[in-house]
């Protein structure tokens, strides 16, 4: 699907821009991520707010990889707070920062 410049703008629109993070006050998921969402045909195409933003401002995310927060703050979509990483290479930041339950599965006592 072709980003238009209305798209854009109307992204903006929903972003509020501080010194540090860019908060995102669109609509947020359930796992706390901002996501935006483009009306099209056939379909429309929903992208998470932080991989858009990276998308307009840094260019294309290759297929392979995480769009990942610095700061952890997952509404934020200052592309200076995002990296491009690979899945594990997500997961082993998120456990040396505290925000990865590695007590699941048979490890847990639930």
């Amino acid at each position: 699907m072709k980003i238009t410049e209305n798209n854009i703008k109307n992204f903006w629109k929903k972003v509020e821009k501080t010194a540090g993070c860019w908060y995102w006050h669109g609509a947020i998921s359930t796992n706390g991520y901002g996501h935006f969402t483009i009306v099209g045909k056939p379909r429309n195409k929903i992208y998470s707010a932080h991989r858009f933003s990276w998308l307009i401002n840094r260019g294309r995310v290759p297929r392979n990889l995480c769009v990942c927060h610095k700061c952890d703050v997952r509404n934020c979509i200052n592309p200076n707070h995002l990296f491009l990483a690979t899945q594990s290479e997500n997961i082993i930041d998120a456990v040396r920062k505290n925000r990865w339950n590695v007590n699941k599965g048979e490890k847990s006592n639930l």
